[in-house]
């Protein structure tokens, strides 16, 4: 029999080497063709076979070995696979291989057992082994039952992937999850103390700072101040109004109006989302408003409904909005309210108000914060009956805001056509869907009551902005105070650029990242200097050291209450009070931070601790217990050198650096030391105001603010009938100064410039004659006038920029003077002239006069006095009860030439004409009276009113100006 199989195999050996040789010699053939390699493939895969079985008969015939020897364990699985991979490929092995050479000596009698060639030939006879990929899966079957190993690796391996995810769950994850928290904990309380409170230090508003910081000056508004009650005069023609022109709409009124910047569907969809919105308010989403009868609001946020995407891309891409905001704040302002306010009929009037306190806001502190507008848009047409929103035109340039109230209801002005000239129908003159109003913040406003009872609810949208924050090193400024910004958290750090692509804006956990400033994508604008608006802690910070609202000391009850809600591990960690009952309302919330921080580091460490100590003893009990306790310690190295990283991150940034070395703690003005100053006064509407503390780039259109004092703008309207060539000779630029002089004289003008303290003097005859020829030759042409500016810019970073300390500052702004003055070209004498009249503020030890009574010369006779008033005049009348000559205003001229006189303390008197006079400005140096009470000298008098006084034993106070009067 096995003579018969030897003869059996050794006749298919010879047909199979004849079979390849037919095949190479055929005709046309082609090596590469698919059919010849296919078969040629098939063949080979016999080969191979044979050749697997003879290492396999030759490993099993090992002396020596027992089957269940970890060699065979680790032999013979590979050889399973082998055939395996035989099998699944008999199609595709690579024919070039097969020789007749390769093929005979496979088969060659002294290499392979001639049983087991027998077998193999045998096998391989039945062509459907080869290719019905069924018999090459039972193959498959057949050698994983015959080789237990591959059986006893697949468990194996299964067993390794369970065991490796319950190390993950209670040996990894543990560790890495402590680690983590630890790591946290501590960089929040290292940034905490590093940055955060040196923050709330830099940015703590009190009356100190109000007094140094100041830039404008204390105004007091009547009806006269109303710059107008047309809304033609503030409606943005996108058509023909240019960006110049609508800033100085907007710094004149302290509003405009822009058509259309939302579209019909656009608006619709978003009133739907408010309305139903409304329905399901939770009292932690509502807003509290004024007179809160009627009326719901809450914060909006960009994912709440596809309806609010658009919105902001609308708002964000209007070309003519977006020009007028750059021009007016700086390019890519920065978006710090979005909500909605819903009223529907029954609701009250609201009282009149500015959102912003005017002591602590951008209009008479420049450089301590920047400006803030409110964008309103109806989301349906509205009507005076509806509540469209009331406004006062020209109020935001008020500070003393005495008898506002009562003037803006008297007038009742409501924004109730938005398209005015612009209107194509009669219907149209409504505040229009869509429509949007843009206001200071600091213009008095409210909103009506909602009394139509067939009107539909009135839906408005509010978007607040503000110019971002001058990165990349820290702003000191800050957003205004006194207002709540009504904005979901998470909103906080986007400019107007992020709007534009709203809909491309990553969600969780990027924009958590980007609201507390830590990390935000770049976007599609790739640019890092334009894309962090205002963050989230720095906001804050501001309003929580200031006691704005929500962020009172009674607040923190609520933050931890909603956290108690929300689990008890985080109110175990996060929803602690204060326990110090000594603490003052400003340091409740320093104080939850600090022992938050504390608490987290603290019981981190102990979870730490234990989870690290688990993971030791575990690996001890592992065979690889070395690996296993290296792998422990690469992890936290990980984790903490990441923290380490973050840490020196920040450290290195300007915003980081700024903080560190103090630049952040510095006031916007340098202290300039003692020097003399000139006839310091407080200024009024008729004077010509030339400011010093302005004049920088990143103040954009508020640059142009005085141009909007009343003196000033006369100023100018005088300046504007001349054209002056810049070689023009003395003799004529003279006359012509002298004509502008008195024509701003006559009205009872003067001509102020700013000291280094802010204050405001009367400026001295060659200062005076300086200015006006330089303000005629620049007004005549436009590029002297753009290098003027340009100059100005340069002066006013040398004198209040990050590097005014250095040595070349003084330098730099007195070869920027003489460079001005070549390209204007003055020609004018200069004079030595000495102030009449020099003092040394509050802080100096300057020499001062005696106590001596003295009256101002001013004529007090009824002569002189019948018929010479005027409503809204500014003088002095005399009460008889207080025996005292006081300031006031005219508010009305009676019969029998009597004069209502409204005194700047709120008093309203009637007098006769006898008892008024003209009003002179107070002097340093007059003796005066405190409060009917006290004979003082006025020793200065500062932008905000308060004026300092020495008394007759040299006792040196402040009192405001409306306490002090002449004597009689």
């Amino acid at each position: 029999m096995k003579r018969t199989d030897s003869t059996s195999l050794q006749t298919k050996r010879k047909e199979l080497i004849t079979l390849v040789n037919h095949i190479r010699l055929r005709p046309g053939h082609n090596e590469d063709s698919e059919a010849t390699n296919i078969v040629l493939s098939r063949i080979l895969a016999e080969v191979r076979r044979a050749e697997v079985e003879q290492i396999r008969n030759h490993i099993l015939d090992c002396p020596g070995l027992s089957s269940k020897s970890a060699a065979y364990a680790a032999a013979l699985p590979a050889l399973e696979e082998a055939i395996i991979h035989i099998n699944r490929n008999s199609d595709k092995l690579d024919s070039s291989l097969l020789s007749t050479a390769a093929l005979t000596s496979s088969f060659n009698e002294k290499s392979v057992p001639e049983v087991l060639i027998e077998e193999i030939i045998l096998s391989s006879s039945n062509e459907s082994s080869i290719s019905d990929p069924k018999v090459e899966q039972e193959e498959e079957t057949d050698y994983q039952e015959k080789g237990s190993p591959v059986k006893a690796r697949k468990s194996s391996a299964v067993v390794s992937f369970f065991g490796t995810i319950i190390r993950c769950i209670f040996l990894d994850l543990p560790l890495v999850t402590t680690c983590i928290f630890l790591v946290a904990s501590y960089c929040a309380q290292s940034i905490y103390h590093t940055y955060y409170v040196p923050i709330l230090d830099s940015v703590v508003w009190d009356d100190e700072r109000r007094e140094i910081e100041s830039t404008n000056y204390m105004r007091s508004c009547d009806i006269n101040d109303i710059s107008t009650l047309n809304p033609d005069d503030f409606i943005v023609d996108p058509h023909s109004t240019t960006p110049d022109e609508a800033v100085e709409m907007t710094n004149k009124h302290g509003m405009t109006i822009f058509p259309n910047l939302l579209k019909p569907e656009t608006a619709a969809a978003m009133r739907e989302y408010v309305l139903r919105k409304n329905y399901s308010l939770t009292e932690d989403e509502a807003i509290w408003l004024i007179s809160n009868k009627q009326r719901w609001s809450f914060p909006i946020g960009a994912d709440c409904d596809p309806s609010v995407p658009p919105v902001l891309q609308e708002i964000a891409t209007d070309e003519s909005f977006v020009n007028t905001i750059n021009k007016l704040m700086g390019d890519d302002p920065a978006m710090v309210e979005f909500t909605a306010i819903t009223s529907a009929y029954g609701a009250g009037d609201q009282h009149w108000h500015a959102d912003n306190d005017n002591t602590a806001s951008q209009m008479h502190y420049s450089r301590s914060f920047v400006p803030m507008y409110s964008l309103f848009v109806p989301l349906q047409d509205t009507t005076p009956q509806m509540g469209a929103t009331s406004a006062c035109p020209g109020t935001h340039l008020c500070q003393d805001d005495t008898g506002l109230s009562e003037l803006c209801d008297n007038l009742n002005f409501q924004v109730s056509d938005t398209r005015g000239r612009l209107a194509e129908r009669e219907e149209d003159h409504v505040w229009k869907s869509g429509d949007g109003f843009l206001m200071d913040l600091n213009t008095y406003h409210r909103g009506p009551g909602h009394i139509d009872p067939n009107g539909t609810e009135r839906v408005m949208l509010i978007l607040s902005i503000s110019p971002r924050p001058n990165g990349p090193h820290f702003d000191r400024r800050q957003i205004s105070l006194g207002t709540s910004y009504s904005i979901r958290w998470d909103m906080w750090g986007l400019t107007f650029k992020d709007l534009a692509i709203m809909d491309k804006i990553k969600g969780f956990p990027w924009k958590q990242l980007r609201a507390l400033g830590i990390y935000k994508a770049m976007g599609s604008h790739k640019n890092k200097n334009v894309l962090w608006g205002w963050d989230h802690l720095t906001v804050a910070c501001s309003r929580i050291i200031n006691e704005q609202m929500g962020f009172r000391a009674e607040d923190v009850d609520d933050l931890t209450g909603k956290i108690k809600k929300k689990s008890k591990l985080l109110y175990f960690f996060f929803g602690q009070n204060p326990n110090d009952d000594g603490l003052e309302d400003t340091e409740v919330w320093p104080k939850y931070f600090e022992d938050t921080c504390a608490r987290c580091v603290s019981y981190g460490k102990m979870a730490f601790g234990a989870c690290s100590f688990f993971y030791l003893v575990v690996s001890l009990f592992q065979k690889k217990r070395v690996s296993s306790i290296v792998r422990g310690i690469k992890i936290c190295t990980i984790i903490g050198t990441l923290g380490a990283l973050w840490l020196r991150h920040i450290s290195m940034t300007p915003w980081g650096k700024d903080i560190r070395s103090g630049v952040a703690q510095l006031s916007p003005f340098p202290d300039f030391g003692e020097f003399e100053t000139g006839r310091v006064t407080l200024p009024v509407k008729t004077d010509v105001m030339f400011s010093n503390r302005l004049d920088s780039a990143f103040l954009a259109g508020h640059n142009l603010i005085f141009n909007h004092q009343p003196g000033n703008t006369a100023y100018y309207e005088l300046l504007s009938k001349f054209s002056v060539p810049k070689f023009t000779p003395a003799f004529i630029m003279v006359e012509i100064i002298n004509t502008i002089r008195a024509g701003v004289e006559n009205t009872d003008g003067r001509f102020l410039s700013q000291n280094d303290y802010g204050d405001w003097e009367v400026m001295e005859d060659q200062e005076l004659l300086t200015r006006i020829q330089q303000d005629l030759v620049t007004g005549s042409n436009t590029i002297s006038k753009s290098l003027a500016q340009e100059i100005k810019y340069l002066k006013s970073e040398s004198r209040y920029g990050r590097n005014r300390h250095a040595k070349m500052r003084t330098h730099a702004e007195e070869n920027l003077s003489e460079l001005e003055c070549r390209l204007i070209g003055l020609s004018l004498p200069k004079k030595n002239t000495t102030p009449t009249s020099t003092f040394l503020k509050i802080h100096s030890h300057a020499s001062v006069p005696k106590i001596a009574r003295s009256t101002p010369k001013v004529n007090t006779s009824k002569k002189a006095n019948a018929g010479a008033f005027e409503k809204g005049d500014i003088v002095e009348g005399y009460s008889e009860g207080d025996d005292g000559w006081f300031k006031g205003k005219v508010s009305g001229i009676q019969r029998k030439k009597m004069v209502a006189v409204k005194f700047d303390d709120g008093d309203y008197q009637v007098l006769p004409m006898s008892e008024v006079r003209k009003f002179n400005h107070f002097e340093i140096g007059e003796t005066v009276m405190v409060n009917l009470e006290v004979e003082v000298i006025i020793k200065y008098i500062a932008a905000n009113g308060q004026v300092s006084v020495i008394d007759g034993d040299g006792n040196e106070f402040e009192v405001h100006i409306f306490e002090i009067s002449r004597i009689s």
